[in-house]
């Protein structure tokens, strides 16, 4: 009977061992399972943290992009909005009491990217020469063409009055 309860014993230990090495063996493979699937999900959430990265540097080089455009756009007059821009030259002189009108104004046929200016205003010699000055240092890329400054007859005021016609093209950002 010894001998049978040996082989019972000795049969239940390598059952058990199999088993044993079984369930290691299962446990193993799950945890490489899982494992496989953590690297997986960390490396996706690596390449998403990196695409929001770029995403956002993309989306400041855009801003970035669309301010520089706005200052290049600030140097050409916008030929859809050329009444504002006529305004903005016949407001030139309202700070110190200078009437300055545009005579005639003209986008080129053989360049449209070129409006032509006539200006005339009136004033004392130092007020003419702000309007030039204005003109000349306005943020628009402007040549001035021709200047015709004329004294007026004398009249009974202390300060003698001057007049102004000033020709000048400007360039547009439309073609």
């Amino acid at each position: 009977m010894s001998k049978n309860n040996t082989k019972i014993i000795f049969f239940s230990s390598i059952i058990t061992v199999l088993l044993s090495v079984g369930a290691f063996v299962f446990i193993f493979k799950i945890i490489a399972n899982k494992n496989e699937h953590t690297s997986a999900v960390i490396a996706t959430l690596n390449q998403k943290i990196i695409n929001k990265e770029n995403n956002s540097a993309l989306a400041n080089k855009i801003t970035e992009i669309e301010n520089t455009k706005k200052i290049i756009d600030s140097y050409f007059v916008d030929t859809n909005h050329i009444d504002t821009f006529i305004e903005y030259l016949e407001g030139l002189g309202s700070g110190f009491g200078v009437v300055t009108k545009v005579k005639n104004f003209e986008v080129l046929q053989n360049d449209k990217s070129i409006l032509a200016v006539d200006l005339s205003s009136d004033g004392s010699f130092a007020d003419v020469m702000r309007i030039i000055k204005l003109i000349e240092n306005s943020p628009y890329q402007t040549r001035i063409k021709r200047v015709s400054l004329t004294k007026a007859p004398d009249t009974q005021t202390e300060v003698s009055l001057w007049q102004v016609n000033i020709s000048f093209n400007i360039l547009t950002s439309n073609k």
